[in-house]
């Protein structure tokens, strides 16, 4: 029923990161949604809120099967593209991954976070140049997102730029992050690590 297959939605929306409740609320959501997409197999909505009902339980290889079940039928479909980034990344299969964030890139220009994801990806593949790029898109349109800074950070610590690193480390404790003690602590780590 339309009201079944709703809260099974609704409870699968509940999962956003993973944790023993979001788990919870994935298992309970599964039953509604398989319910939903033998019944409706065309309900792209569906298959989403399926596949990250799958992804919370940890049920990877199914969850890519029904994110790519959305994605097939709604092609433009944001939300479908990101989730589909995201669990193709926690399977690790990068060169997916990247081909869905640039399709939900291309949907949405203006997200920093999957600007940011796409960075990442590329600094895990050694393409640094590209990742500093992107990063430094992320930095134009949203100057206090932290994630692309520590990004930077990183690269510069790596390739021994320690002056440029310990810059872009005062700018981000000078935005008063939420956790500064954390940040100093991965800050000192990898300074440390690249002592080694």
């Amino acid at each position: 029923s339309d009201l079944d297959r709703d809260l099974g939605i609704a409870l699968a929306e509940l999962v956003i990161e993973p944790g023993p409740e979001q788990r919870l609320s994935a298992e309970a959501a599964l039953p509604f949604l398989d319910k939903a997409v033998q019944e409706r197999p065309q309900d792209a909505r569906a298959w989403e809120a399926r596949a990250r009902a799958l992804q919370a339980m940890g049920r990877l290889d199914e969850a890519m099967a029904s994110i790519e079940q959305a994605v097939g039928r709604t092609p433009d479909r944001e939300r479908a593209l990101s989730a589909a980034a995201e669990i193709a990344d926690a399977r690790g299969m990068r060169d997916i991954s990247l081909n869905y964030w640039d399709r939900a890139i291309g949907m949405n220009p203006w997200s920093s976070m999957y600007r940011f994801r796409r960075a990442q990806l590329w600094s895990e593949t050694g393409d640094w140049d590209r990742a500093l790029a992107e990063c430094d898109a992320v930095q134009r349109r949203d100057p206090n997102f932290l994630e692309a800074r520590l990004l930077r950070i990183s690269y510069w610590i790596r390739t021994g730029d320690a002056a440029r690193a310990r810059s872009e480390f005062d700018t981000v404790m000078s935005l008063h992050p939420r956790k500064p003690d954390d940040i100093r602590r991965w800050f000192a780590e990898q300074v440390r690590g690249q002592r080694r």
